[in-house]
């Protein structure tokens, strides 16, 4: 199963090329550094005390800001960093109160860190205490700053957070899935002081979660309401409430969603672009949590329909008209099958492969209109419903809407089986097809599924080629772009051409 959605970017991703260091002295450019915060990410890591690569989803459901509720920002914003709308990604006033209190205790316990550093943190460079990271975060925020509004800083940081681990140990990123984990809630239902609750988690996730340290969470619960009062965001009337109010658990359960068919081909296509997968390594991902959970449900849910004679395995995939792979399972049973029928498996596309041959059709200068009985073949038997119907007068734009079988072999041995297969390569077919008999035009060779869903891309997105790409690039912890993908798009329909 297959699905494009129209949502252009105006940065395009098809192949990885080796980068050199950008102006910046972290070695990002500015919409390198955009992608990497707004990102849900893989990053790689060590297993316990061995060599060996851990790849771990920091991933969560995202929300728009427009789903945000004021006071989950304020209350982040009170707590966090008062003077976050007055700076400019560094707090002089937060940094010297660190240094007097580092100073005092005789050792780092404090670094007077901005939200939006804290994103960098979190986002970009390894997490550490030390006076050297301390550096890099503050060049990174400065230069986040610069080149994006504190409404996305904040949104990035809020949809990007952690919040604590699930029972199986899997993170709880972004404030959706906290909410949702913490409450039973969306974030966007969230009320006043279970809004402080996570705000509040902040400073320590493990030390104040509500489920396993009730009197802890609630009593950091209070200073964010109070910082809350502090700021102006709220009265004290409106704080007292709140406490009465209380935590008011809804139904709603965690998005659940399983990537590791993802993470396989993520990580199959770095080692191919010659990426060595040692710990220490972010990999922006295109993957969204929310539609891959959705897609999931109904995925399984048309698999339970499907009776017992149906094919045993099954995948889909859900892409961008500019190529982001937003969701994609390989298989029924990971567990029991690793092998990713999205991006490995062959298969016959059946009559899928139809809108190539007429594309090849309508180059050659035939018209959408054209009957197909205007050029006969002698001793060829019709025997499409359609056909039948029309007495063999059917033009190229039904035998297409209607899918008609022998119709499409017509029109293929009218242009050649050559000039079909060419097309379908054109617009990203990679898999060989036979140029020798029009069964290809019904769909009898094989192609990979991925490949075959970035074809259709190009049909749908005014001719351009797109290759299904599931991640930006690589990053080291040090805020350094190992590798970045590049714009090769590439127009593969003449504008001229009309169906």
């Amino acid at each position: 199963m297959t699905l494009a959605v129209a949502a252009p970017l105006t940065s395009w991703g098809s192949s990885l090329e080796k980068k050199s260091p950008a102006n910046s002295k972290l070695g990002l450019t500015a919409s390198q550094l955009v992608t990497l915060v707004t990102s849900n990410q893989l990053v790689l890591e060590r297993a316990g005390n061995t060599q060996t690569s851990l790849a771990s989803c920091y991933c969560g459901p995202s929300l728009a800001w427009e789903q945000v509720p004021k006071h989950l920002w304020q209350a982040l914003v009170a707590i966090e960093d008062r003077r976050f709308f007055m700076h400019r990604g560094l707090d002089p006033l937060g940094i010297a109160r660190a240094i007097k209190r580092n100073l005092f205790a005789g050792h780092f316990i404090e670094g007077g860190s901005t939200i939006t550093q804290q994103l960098c943190k979190i986002k970009v460079l390894q997490s550490s205490k030390s006076f050297a990271r301390k550096i890099d975060e503050a060049r990174c925020a400065l230069q986040l700053e610069g080149v994006i509004s504190k409404q996305q800083i904040l949104l990035a940081y809020l949809n990007g957070t952690y919040f604590g681990q699930t029972s199986d140990g899997k993170p709880i990123i972004g404030v959706e899935q906290a909410s949702r984990f913490y409450f039973r809630k969306s974030a966007t239902n969230l009320n006043l002081l279970e809004a402080a609750y996570l705000a509040g988690m902040q400073k320590a996730p493990n030390a104040y979660r509500p489920d396993r340290h009730p009197h802890e969470s609630l009593n950091r619960a209070e200073a964010v309401l109070e910082a809350m009062v502090h700021e102006g965001f709220i009265s004290k009337k409106a704080a007292t409430a709140s406490l009465k109010t209380g935590i008011r658990p809804g139904r709603l359960a965690p998005v659940r969603f399983d990537f590791r068919y993802f993470r396989d081909w993520v990580l199959s296509d770095l080692s191919k672009a010659g990426l060595s997968l040692k710990p220490g390594i972010r990999v922006p991902l295109t993957l969204e949590v929310t539609t891959q959970g959705n897609a999931e449900r109904a995925f399984q849910k048309r698999l339970n329909e499907l009776s017992e004679g149906s094919p045993r395995e099954a995948a889909f995939i859900t892409m961008k008209l500019d190529g982001r792979v937003v969701a994609l399972s390989g298989g029924r049973h990971y567990g029991r099958r690793q092998f990713n029928n999205a991006t490995q498996a062959r298969r016959q596309p059946a009559s899928a492969f139809k809108p190539f041959v007429f594309l090849a059709a309508v180059e050659r200068g035939l018209k959408p209109s054209s009957r197909l009985d205007d050029f006969p073949y002698a001793g060829e038997k019709w025997t499409d419903s359609i056909v039948s119907h029309h007495n063999g007068k059917v033009s190229m734009r039904e035998a297409l809407a209607k899918s008609a079988n022998i119709a499409t072999i017509r029109l293929c041995r009218r242009i050649g089986a050559k000039k079909v297969a060419m097309a379908a390569n054109r617009l990203g077919i990679k898999s060989q097809i036979p140029s020798d008999s029009c069964r290809i035009a019904i769909g009898e060779s094989e192609v990979i599924p991925l490949e075959l869903t970035g074809a259709y891309a190009a049909l749908a997105n005014g001719g351009t080629r797109v290759e299904p790409f599931g991640f930006w690039g690589a990053t080291s912890l040090t805020g350094e772009a190992l590798y970045w993908r590049t714009d090769t798009r590439k127009r593969v329909i003449h504008a001229s051409t009309r169906g």
